[in-house]
C-alpha cells in the first residue's frame, strides 16, 4: 500500500509560541553502553553540560528496568526483569530533567518556555552523549508534546462546549444529539503516517471536570520512528526539529483560530 503524503498548512507563529504545552520530552534510544552505568561516565557528562553550575546542578543515581522474555520449550514464558543503573540530573526547581541510561537518553520539561531552549539543550546532551558514551546505533527516536488547553480560559464547564474552540472532526461524539451533554471524558486516537519510517500518536479529547467546574481539553502528539539505523548526531537534531514542525501542524488542524484569539485576548 502506498502511504499518503501528509498535507497539512504550515504552522502559524502563535501556534509555535504557544503556552498551552505543559510537558515536552525527547527520548532517543540506543544500543546498549554499559560505560553509562559507571560513576566516571555520569561526572563526565554531568560536567560536559556545566556541573554543578550549568542548568542540571543535581545529580543522582537512578535504575531502569529491562524485561526479558524466555521460552524454552513447553509451558508459559518465563519473564525476568532486571535493574539497570543509570543517571537523573534535574535543575534546580526540579522542571528539567534529563535521563541517561545505558540503552537510552531522555530530556523532559515540565515548565516548556519554548522550542529554541528546549532544542539548545537537547542539542548540547546529543553532543555529549556522541563524545562519552559513542552508542553506534539508533534504535528509536521520538519527540512527545502534551497540550493542555484550560477551559477556565475560554469558559468551558462541560466536554460538549468546546464546539466553537476545537474543530469539529476532533470532538467526535460529543456532538452526538442527546449524547454530548453527557459525556464526560471522550478520547480520539488516530496513528499518523509521517513517512521515512515515522509516525505520529494523536491522541486528543476533554480532561475534568475540575475542582471550580471547568473541563479542559488535552492534545497529546506522540511522533516517533524506530528503525534501526547509524547514531548520527547532528541527523538526530534535523529530525526532531521536523517533528516538532510537524506536531506544531497536528496541533493548529485541532484547535481554531477563535480559541487563538481567546487565549492571545
Amino acid at each position: 500500500m502506498t502511504a499518503m503524503t501528509l498535507d497539512l498548512p504550515q504552522a502559524e507563529d502563535r501556534i509555535a509560541a504557544r503556552r498551552t504545552v505543559t510537558m515536552a520530552i525527547c527520548q532517543v534510544r540506543y544500543d546498549q553502553q554499559a560505560s553509562v552505568g559507571s560513576g566516571a561516565t555520569a561526572l563526565a557528562f554531568h560536567e560536559k553540560l556545566g556541573g554543578a553550575d550549568g542548568p542540571y546542578p543535581n545529580i543522582e543515581e537512578v535504575e531502569g528496568a529491562s524485561r526479558m522474555v524466555m521460552g524454552v520449550g513447553r509451558g508459559r514464558p518465563i519473564a525476568e526483569t532486571t535493574r539497570i543503573p543509570g543517571w537523573s540530573l534535574t535543575s534546580a526547581d526540579q522542571a528539567w530533567s534529563l535521563a541517561l541510561l545505558p540503552g537510552n537518553m531522555g530530556l523532559q520539561s515540565d515548565s516548556y518556555g519554548g522550542w529554541e531552549d528546549f532544542e539548545q539543550r537537547l542539542s548540547a546532551a546529543i553532543d555529549a552523549l556522541r563524545e562519552l558514551v559513542q552508542p553506534a546505533v539508533e534504535q528509536r527516536l521520538g519527540l512527545r508534546f502534551v497540550d493542555l488547553i484550560p477551559g477556565k480560559s475560554v469558559g468551558v464547564d462541560a466536554a460538549a462546549s468546546w464546539e466553537p474552540y476545537i474543530n469539529r472532526e476532533f470532538l467526535g461524539a460529543l456532538l452526538v444529539p442527546g449524547l454530548g451533554p453527557s459525556i464526560r471524558v471522550s478520547f480520539q486516537q488516530a496513528l499518523i503516517d509521517l513517512g521515512e519510517d515515522a509516525v505520529c500518536n494523536l491522541r486528543t479529547g476533554p480532561s475534568g471536570p475540575n475542582d471550580d467546574g471547568s473541563v479542559d481539553f488535552v492534545v497529546d502528539c506522540d511522533l516517533y520512528r524506530e528503525v534501526g539505523r547509524p547514531f548520527d548526531g547532528p541527523a538526530i537534531l534535523n529530525s526532531v526539529s521536523r517533528f516538532k514542525e510537524q506536531a506544531d501542524r497536528f496541533v493548529q488542524s485541532v484547535v481554531t483560530p477563535a480559541l487563538l484569539d481567546k487565549l492571545d485576548s
